[in-house]
């Protein structure tokens, strides 16, 4: 796919939704190993010694998640969780190449689309363009009606969430 194409993307992107399961579990892993990269300077973590990092989430119950492909290149990733009595995307991931062009948005209109009811996003404080991303996507979503605060995690330490609710109507 050209770049001229992707600067053309809107909200009739063609990709393709899949789950997670075992016969495809290995893409997640793969693409997982990039998201861990990308956020290595954020969360201070190291590959181990066999040239891997360790992944904080693996797509396994109690998660499930999605892959996205586009044509049949994988694209990206979404892993959820129920948390708090709220769908919680526990991992988010768009390959840099199709980032900026709307494609992150409109897989997680399609996952909120698809589980209705209350949710929450957490990104770490230090991952700046993660928080404004969600605040973009979620604010659209849910006409700027949902709450933000400031929460202590075990593991991450301070993560900024979003809370909202996901319905049929919108």
């Amino acid at each position: 796919m050209d770049r001229h194409h992707l600067e053309n993307v809107t909200d009739s992107v063609i990709t393709r939704m899949v789950p997670i399961e075992d016969s495809n579990h290995h893409v997640y892993e793969n693409l997982a190993q990039a998201y861990e990269a990308e956020f290595s300077p954020v969360t201070g973590k190291f590959p181990e010694e066999n040239g891997k990092y360790k992944l904080d989430t693996i797509c396994r119950e109690p998660h499930f998640g999605y892959l996205f492909y586009e044509d049949n290149i994988p694209i990206g990733f979404v892993v959820l969780g129920f948390l708090d009595q709220s769908y919680d995307v526990a991992e988010f991931y768009v390959i840099p190449t199709h980032r900026r062009h709307g494609i992150g948005r409109h897989m997680a209109l399609r996952v909120f689309a698809r589980y209705h009811g209350h949710w929450q996003v957490r990104q770490m404080v230090k991952a700046d363009w993660a928080v404004a991303f969600w605040r973009r996507v979620i604010g659209e979503y849910c006409a700027g009606e949902y709450q933000e605060d400031l929460v202590d995690d075990a593991y991450y330490g301070p993560v900024m969430r979003q809370r909202f609710v996901s319905n049929p109507c919108r």
